[in-house]
């Protein structure tokens, strides 16, 4: 796995990967998307958690990086909080179709 600012202190900038990233967001937002940066919250927990930057933490395994149960809970996470700061979720209140 390729290091990612801030999980490694000598982390190099990735032009195709960080460009990308970059140019999905800013286009995002342009056309009216909203855009969801996980990476504060992924962050939080390192901070939380010195300890766990020795190993592979978000990742299933050191050879395979897709994101285990940790990883889905933080996003989960960073989702809710989202969708409640944008007031995105369906309100409790009944509607006046609700019989």
């Amino acid at each position: 796995m390729k290091p990612q600012p801030g999980f490694d202190p000598q982390y190099v900038r990735d032009e195709l990967r960080d460009g990308q990233r970059e140019l999905l967001e800013r286009e995002s937002r342009r056309l009216g998307f909203y855009f969801l940066n996980t990476y504060p919250y992924f962050m939080n927990y390192l901070k939380q958690h010195p300890d766990a930057s020795s190993r592979p933490v978000f990742a299933v395994s050191a050879v395979d990086g897709h994101p285990n149960t940790l990883a889905h809970s933080i996003n989960a996470q960073a989702l809710f909080d989202y969708l409640v700061a944008n007031q995105l979720l369906p309100s409790d209140k009944p509607s006046k179709d609700d019989h």
